[in-house]
């Protein structure tokens, strides 16, 4: 099995960021909603260190390609669009994680 480790990076620092994701070959974004346009930051990262396998946009839930939203989340669904069309652009391999709306378990 391979050695498992986890390194953070912060999208606050550029050469930072770049540094801790040459370190690594998969990329899991959990930045939450406060963070989500920060997103394009761990891309342009990615792009620079040019050795990630996979990355994981933070955007756990619906479909935002299917969804059809109304106000007030029109904008927060733009914006994972927005992220999930730079990916795409750059060639970086990706996974998108749709998980729907869930709600408590019992």
């Amino acid at each position: 099995m391979a050695e498992k480790s986890k390194i953070l990076g912060d999208v606050h620092d550029h050469e930072g960021l770049v540094k801790a994701i040459k370190q690594v070959d998969v990329v899991i974004s959990t930045v939450g909603a406060e963070l989500m346009a920060e997103q394009h930051k761990i891309v342009s990262a990615i792009k620079e260190a040019g050795n990630v396998k996979r990355f994981l946009p933070s955007e756990f839930g619906g479909d935002v390609d299917l969804s059809q939203v109304v106000e007030p989340a029109t904008d927060y669904i733009e914006l994972k669009r927005k992220i999930r069309r730079a990916v795409e652009a750059e060639g970086i391999p990706y996974t998108f994680i749709v998980s729907n709306g869930f709600a408590q378990y019992s």
